[in-house]
């Protein structure tokens, strides 16, 4: 997420008429991060990242022991706090078709991470039946699509799962990914067993 970090202070630290060429931050964020600083008014400084924050690092505020207020009050102390961005559970984003669906005998199958997953531990912990009976299947990396239809580039979060073989008519399937498949390059699980369900096209009636 790119959410504002602000600082306030107590007592006006830029005039008003100096806001619009004031850009120089009241504070200073490590790690480093690409970005800018702006004021809100007089007494609140803000800076806005170009990036999301890294989930799981820890950045900390220093702010600039040299600020003087407009009235030339001067900080008593140095002062800096610490924060972190949690990193949420591994979760499935999206599936493709959408759960309850009914769907074709040779269908396919996509779904989404909100973090990048390796090819093997899904492998693992991917299971595809139809009743109870599994069903063999490959596994290769998708790509997504946004809203121009232009492909955006691989990423681990978006696999593709192709049945090696069709689906008998008017039956249950199931899609189902194990608890604990971990993140590719985060200390990051699904948290509980996630299950898609489904169920194949019948016979032609009116």
């Amino acid at each position: 997420e790119r959410k504002e970090v602000f600082v306030v202070f107590s007592h006006p630290v830029v005039a008003l008429g100096a806001l619009a060429e004031t850009t120089k931050g009241a504070f200073s964020i490590s790690p480093k991060m690409p970005g800018e600083f702006r004021w809100y008014g007089s007494r609140i400084a803000a800076f806005i990242p170009a990036e999301d924050w890294k989930p799981g690092v820890e950045y900390t505020v220093k702010i600039n022991a040299d600020t003087v207020a407009v009235g030339g009050q001067k900080l008593k102390e140095k002062k800096l706090f610490k924060f972190r961005m949690e990193i949420p559970p591994l979760a499935v984003q999206n599936v493709s078709p959408g759960r309850e669906s009914k769907i074709k005998y040779d269908e396919r199958f996509t779904l989404s991470f909100n973090f990048a997953v390796k090819a093997d531990a899904l492998q693992e912990r991917l299971r595809l039946s139809e009743g109870k009976a599994d069903i063999p299947f490959t596994l290769k990396e998708a790509r997504e699509v946004d809203w121009r239809g232009r492909a955006r580039p691989r990423d681990g979060r978006t696999w593709e799962i192709t049945p090696e073989r069709k689906f008998s008519k008017a039956k249950p399937i199931e899609l189902k990914i194990g608890k604990g498949l971990k993140a590719r390059a985060m200390e990051t699980r699904l948290a509980e067993d996630y299950t898609a369900a489904f169920e194949t096209y019948g016979d032609l009636t009116v």
